[in-house]
C-alpha cells in the first residue's frame, strides 16, 4: 500500500463531513427564518411557521454535529492504526536499521511519541478546518440574498488582505514550526534513556543526562515561545484586515438605507450573523496559517515511511566484520570439533547441527549473524543478548535463567524457522542454568541449524 493511498483519509472522515454540510445548512437557514420572521410580524402576518423553522434551525444542528465528531473519532483512530501497520509492513528485515542505535532512538521517538499526536491532530485540524469553510460559506451566501450580493465583495477584499500577511509570513512559520519539532523530538529521545540514568542512580551518568536535559529543555521551550509568539502576531494581523472591509461596508449601507426600516430591521437582525461569519473566518485564516506547522510535523511522521530512506544494505553489515579475528566451531554428537571458516556461513548452513562464533570483542560476531538473518530473513530466528521480544510466557514472573529456557522451549515448540540464531545467550547465567540451558540448544539443534555467539567461552558440552 502506498504512502498517498494510506493518507487517503478514512471514510469515517468524509461521512464526518456530510454531517458538517448537513449541520451548516440548517444553522445558515436561521438568518432566513428570522428575518422572515421579523418582516411578517412588521406587516401582521401569521408569524407561527418561520417561528417554528427558525426554533427547529438553533435545536436541530446539534443533532448531525453529533455524529460528525462521532465519525471524527473514528477517523482519528483509524489513521493511527494505518500508520503503525504501514510502518510494520515497511520495516520488517531491516536488520542494519535496526543494529543502528542513533536511528533506533530517533525513529521510535516518532513512531511511539510524535506519530500518535501528529495524526490525530491532522485529522482534527482538517475537520475544524472544514467547519468554518463551510459555516462561512453557507452564511455568506444566505447573508448575501438577504441585505446585498455586495457582502461578498467586500468579504473578497478582507480575505485578500489577510491572505496577503498569510503569504509572506508562509517561510517563517515552517521554519519555526520544523525547529520547534526537531527539538521536541531530540527531547523524546533523551527522555527515553531517563529510566536507566535516573533510577540507578550512578552520579556520574545523572550529571550527564541532567545536563542535557536542561539543555535540550531550555531549547525545547525558546523554540515553542517562538513559534507562539509569531503565530499570535500574524493572526491578529490577518483578524483586523479581514474585519475591516465589512464594517465600512455595512456602515455604507445603514447610512444610505437610513430612511428604508425594514432593511434596517433586517440589517440589525443578521448583524450578528455577519460577525459570527467574520468570526469563523478568523478562525478559517487562523487554521490555514497553521497549514505550514501542520505539513511540517506530518513531514516527519511521513519521512519514517519513506521507502527511499529505507534501504537496506548488506554490505555495510559485512563491513563491520573482522573475518580474521572469528573462529567457527561446529559441534556434532560424538564426533570431534571441526573448524569451519566464517565466511562459509553466509553461503550453506547445514540443515542441522550447531556452531558457535568465538572472537575478541569488536570482531564482529554479531554482526555476522545479523548478516546471515538478512540472508536467511524469515527462515532465520535471531535472539538478541537484550530485546523486547514477545513471546506467550510472562516475563514479569521469571528469572534471567527460566526466561532462557522458556524463550528456548517455545522456539522448539512454535518456531517453524530451520536456522536459529543465538546472541550471547549466556550472559548473566551462572553455571548450572547455562549447563541445562545448553543442553536444550543440543536438543534444539536436532532438527535445526544453531549458530550462537557466546558471551563468554567456557565448555558448553
Amino acid at each position: 500500500m502506498s504512502k498517498q493511498r494510506l493518507f487517503l483519509l478514512p471514510n469515517s472522515f468524509w461521512l464526518a463531513q456530510f454531517f458538517l454540510v448537513v449541520q451548516q445548512i440548517i444553522v445558515a437557514s436561521s438568518s432566513v427564518w428570522i428575518t422572515r420572521l421579523i418582516v411578517h410580524i412588521s406587516e401582521g402576518q401569521p408569524v407561527l411557521l418561520w417561528l417554528w423553522l427558525y426554533l427547529a434551525s438553533l435545536i436541530l444542528p446539534y443533532l448531525p454535529g453529533a455524529f460528525a465528531l462521532i465519525e471524527i473519532t473514528k477517523a482519528q483512530a483509524k489513521i493511527v492504526v494505518n500508520y503503525v501497520q504501514e510502518f510494520a509492513q515497511r520495516y520488517p528485515g531491516k536488520i542494519v536499521e535496526w543494529s543502528n542505535r542513533q536511528q533506533r532512538s530517533k525513529k521510535s521517538s516518532i513512531l511511539s511519541g510524535e506519530a500518535y499526536p501528529t495524526l490525530t491532530s491532522y485529522v482534527d485540524y482538517l475537520y475544524h478546518l472544514s467547519s468554518s469553510a463551510l459555516n462561512v460559506f453557507f452564511n455568506l451566501l444566505a447573508l448575501s440574498i438577504l441585505v446585498d450580493a455586495s457582502l461578498v465583495l467586500s468579504y473578497g477584499c478582507g480575505i485578500f488582505l489577510a491572505s496577503l500577511l498569510l503569504y509572506f509570513q508562509k517561510r517563517s512559520k515552517e521554519r519555526l514550526s520544523l525547529k520547534a519539532q526537531q527539538s521536541r523530538i531530540r527531547w523524546i529521545s533523551l527522555l527515553l534513556l531517563a529510566w536507566d540514568n535516573i533510577l540507578l542512580n550512578n552520579s556520574y551518568n545523572f550529571r550527564i543526562w541532567n545536563h542535557k536535559s536542561l539543555e535540550r529543555g531550555k531549547r525545547l521551550i525558546g523554540k515553542a515561545v517562538q513559534l507562539g509568539t509569531f503565530s499570535q502576531f500574524v493572526s491578529i494581523a490577518m483578524a483586523f484586515a479581514l474585519i475591516f472591509p465589512s464594517i465600512i461596508l455595512v456602515i455604507y449601507l445603514a447610512y444610505t438605507h437610513i430612511h428604508d426600516l425594514p432593511f434596517l430591521a433586517v440589517l440589525v437582525v443578521v448583524l450578528p450573523r455577519l460577525f459570527q461569519v467574520l468570526t469563523f473566518s478568523y478562525e478559517l485564516l487562523f487554521l490555514v496559517a497553521d497549514l505550514p506547522m501542520q505539513k511540517a510535523k506530518l513531514k516527519t511522521v511521513l519521512a519514517l515511511l519513506d521507502d527511499s530512506e529505507n534501504k537496506e544494505e548488506a554490505q555495510d553489515m559485512l563491513d563491520r566484520i573482522d573475518w580474521e579475528k572469528i573462529d567457527v566451531v561446529s559441534h556434532e554428537p560424538m564426533i570431534k570439533q571441526a573448524k569451519i571458516e566464517p565466511k562459509e556461513l553466509l553461503q550453506a548452513l547445514p540443515a542441522t547441527g550447531r556452531m558457535t562464533l568465538h572472537g575478541e570483542n569488536g570482531s564482529g560476531k554479531t554482526s555476522l549473524l545479523l548478516a546471515m538473518k538478512i540472508k536467511h530473513g524469515k527462515d532465520a530466528f535471531y535472539l538478541p543478548s537484550k530485546h523486547e521480544l514477545l513471546f506467550m510466557h510472562e516475563r514479569r514472573q521469571a528469572s534471567t535463567g527460566q526466561l532462557s529456557r522458556q524463550i528456548l522451549e517455545e522456539l522448539a515448540s512454535n518456531i517453524e524457522a530451520p536456522v536459529i540464531l543465538l546472541d550471547e545467550w549466556d550472559a548473566n547465567l551462572d553455571r548450572k542454568n547455562k549447563q541445562e540451558i545448553s543442553s536444550l540448544i543440543d536438543t534444539l539443534a536436532l532438527n535445526r541449524c544453531v549458530v550462537e555467539v557466546l558471551h563468554q567461552k567456557h565448555d558448553i558440552q
